[in-house]
């Protein structure tokens, strides 16, 4: 990517449980953290999952991983139900 460009992550997942994707981890000097938000799925029913999506500005150059967790926020003990990492290299 290059810098000054937009990154958008888009993970599945259910509000309605409790769940959500929580950011875990980037590095502040390579990429900003602009906004997230859940979008519901289309279809109408109730409990129905959807999307978060999350935007990120490039800063600069260079090589940053950008890792969620999947678990319900108010649990301090238990482990994420999920994980997902991906790893970035910004260019000029």
């Amino acid at each position: 990517m290059a810098s000054g460009k937009t990154l958008t992550i888009k993970l599945q997942g259910n509000a309605t449980t409790g769940y959500s994707w929580i950011l875990s981890k980037y590095n502040k000097k390579l990429v900003r953290f602009i906004d997230v938000n859940y979008v519901v799925d289309n279809n109408k029913l109730l409990g129905s999952g959807g999307t978060w999506v999350t935007n990120f500005e490039i800063l600069k150059p260079g090589k940053s991983e950008i890792s969620f967790i999947y678990k319900r926020p108010w649990e301090k003990e238990k482990l994420p139900l999920k994980k997902f990492f991906v790893e970035i290299k910004a260019t000029k």
